[in-house]
């Protein structure tokens, strides 16, 4: 599980390093993966909600919905 809340975690709270952690440890395609993320909100700017564009988190949770060996909760 990675906990945006910590200190230890709060460099993924940027929406591109957040991704890129993930994808580097879901590589092997022929094992499943469960990726449990707390406090999630974290990953998202005050000024990213004030904008008309969908939040950049959307787009990196998006991906997970369509690899087939990542279930994301």
């Amino acid at each position: 599980m990675l906990a945006l809340d910590t200190v230890q975690n709060a460099s993924f709270r940027d929406s591109m390093k957040l991704s890129e952690y993930i994808t580097s440890k879901v590589s092997n395609k022929s094992q499943m993966y469960y990726v449990f993320i707390d406090e999630i909100q974290y990953a998202i700017k005050k000024e990213e909600l004030k904008s008309e564009e969908p939040l950049p988190l959307y787009g990196v949770l998006n991906v997970f919905l369509h690899l087939g060996n990542v279930e994301s909760m």
